[in-house]
């Protein structure tokens, strides 16, 4: 009898204790995040290749985030002229920014770097050497997909 009336006790103290954690359980549940809009200021048409990439880029992104990260496209300075593209990011006109850094020649010195010829005879010739090498990467995509 003693054995039965104990058993009762600590099935109904476990039952209780049950119904507690229960009771608790949508507070310790995971909110749902945050919608967030982000906008993209870019210096390309949006029928430029660099301007399509960039899209591209933006619908991965919502995809994802399964629509939390939402990113709109301002091609050809929609927020801000391409020239100020850096300063509309810094004060919080575009969220992200494309541009050039012929734009802002002098604000990052390390980066114009990557604008001297390193080992070719000028620009003109470094231009050519790296549009041809880009088509022909795109003509190999472009004939991977056909």
């Amino acid at each position: 009898m003693e054995k039965k009336k104990l058993l009762i006790l600590v099935g109904s103290i476990c039952l209780v204790l049950a119904l507690m954690v229960m009771a608790f359980m949508p507070a310790c549940a995971k909110p749902a995040p945050e919608k967030v809009d982000l906008t993209y200021n870019i210096l390309f048409p949006a029928v430029n290749y660099h301007g399509v990439l960039a899209q591209e880029w933006a619908n991965e992104i919502n995809k994802r985030t399964d629509g939390v990260v939402t990113i709109t496209l301002y091609p050809v300075g929609g927020l801000a002229p391409p020239a100020e593209t850096y300063e509309a990011v810094t004060k919080g006109i575009a969220d992200i920014g494309m541009s050039c850094l012929a734009y802002t020649m002098g604000r990052f010195p390390a980066c114009e770097l990557v604008d001297i010829p390193h080992g070719y005879p000028n620009g003109t010739a470094l231009r050519n050497s790296t549009t041809s090498t880009r088509q022909t990467g795109m003509q190999q995509k472009a004939m991977a997909w056909g």
